[in-house]
């Protein structure tokens, strides 16, 4: 069975307690990731409390981690006994195994885990997502997952269901993305946000009580918990074919546009690029249509100079943030005191002064750079 991407990357997830009764279940998107110096490996990302029982004051979600994990790929009719185990990787995120304190109940941020799938042979060649580097307010999303679990199979296959279309981001901040639109299930909760584009955006956390809360933890801020554990992201762009790339158009660094070349300096960041042997060509995909093969220069091996350019790029992301503040109190008060129009260049041209930086940085990290832009080609998982 064929399914396509965003939604072949998207895990069924249960947890079953001691007896191997079902207890929770819930989703996991999968992701390529390279621990240290270790060959590649596909993992799953999902909430903590998909995987956790009744608390010892009986909330659910909030208790101990549950005996037995369980998984099962998209794009295939569900069987019992096809469930696949895995087990919580504690050294890319440390997780608390027993009951959640209550006063941390309501940190978004922390429930998240990363899953070892323990039959590594069962998910090679699996489609994992393409991450986002940015995203922006208002801007469209969809939330893949299972509402209901089992119950949400057609016809017994595990496809995952696809929220309605008028989900946005409304906001983004500490590592939340609050969304607005229409509810999910309790079963969304692990699946993936992704942007019109497909990028994951955010790993979706509902709750219990009635209405579901629209938000999730922003993924570029999961991206980079992991790096800070050695867990890097492994780019999603293979070479393309000397005959495909001649069917595409090329680009300069000079068209990107603020979030591609955000995308390119965090790559650049990466072990997998400043650690590459001179001359060896690099190949990144910045989203789901551009495709970038990068030569690393000397420059990208002095730690100094990549402290410079993350500098930058965190400067980048205040200022944009800013910006989209300033308009924001600007639309509720157009006619106050304030004089946001002034304020608003001025961190316009603060912030492209630092993104022609930012461009400089590029252009010197790497003695070759080749970008083709090419439609947006809709994945299929393997039959």
């Amino acid at each position: 069975m064929s399914i396509d991407y965003p939604q072949n990357t998207v895990w069924y997830v249960e947890g079953h307690d001691a007896y191997g009764q079902v207890v929770t279940s819930g989703s996991a998107v999968a992701v390529r990731l390279r621990h240290g110096d270790d060959p590649a490996e596909t993992y799953l990302l999902t909430c903590s409390h998909v995987v956790r029982g009744l608390s010892s004051d009986r909330q659910k979600g909030h208790g101990e981690i549950l005996s037995s994990i369980k998984v099962w790929p998209p794009g295939r009719g569900f069987d019992d006994d096809d469930g696949i185990a895995a087990h919580i990787q504690q050294d890319a995120k440390a997780t608390n195994l027993n009951d959640v304190p209550v006063d941390k109940r309501l940190n978004v941020t922390d429930d998240w885990l990363l899953l070892r799938i323990d039959d590594d042979t069962s998910c090679r060649g699996a489609d994992t997502v393409v991450w986002a580097e940015a995203i922006s307010n208002d801007q469209p999303v969809s939330v893949l997952g299972y509402p209901t679990g089992r119950d949400s199979f057609v016809d017994n296959n595990i496809i995952p269901t696809k929220s309605p279309q008028n989900i946005t981001i409304r906001s983004q901040s500490n590592g939340v993305v609050q969304l607005t639109g229409s509810v999910t299930e309790p079963g969304m909760s692990g699946g993936g946000v992704f942007d019109e584009h497909g990028n994951f955006v955010g790993l979706h956390r509902a709750n219990y009580k009635g209405a579901i809360q629209l938000h999730g933890v922003y993924a570029p801020k999961i991206r980079q918990w992991l790096g800070e554990n050695d867990y890097l992201v492994v780019s999603e762009a293979p070479r393309l074919p000397d005959a495909e790339e001649a069917d595409t158009e090329q680009a300069d660094v000079a068209e990107l546009t603020v979030s591609q070349i955000q995308a390119i300096s965090e790559f650049m960041l990466t072990r997998e690029f400043y650690d590459a042997p001179s001359g060896t060509i690099v190949n990144c995909a910045v989203g789901t249509s551009l495709y970038v093969r990068l030569a690393p220069s000397a420059f990208v091996s002095d730690p100094m100079q990549r402290l410079q350019l993350k500098g930058d790029l965190e400067l980048l992301r205040v200022q944009l943030a800013a910006i989209q503040g300033l308009r924001r109190r600007q639309t509720i008060n157009p006619t106050g005191p304030v004089a946001y129009e002034i304020l608003i260049q001025e961190q316009v041209e603060a912030s492209t002064s630092t993104e022609e930086t930012i461009r400089e940085r590029v252009s010197l990290f790497a003695e070759k750079i080749t970008i083709f832009k090419r439609p947006i080609v809709t994945r299929r998982s393997k039959s």
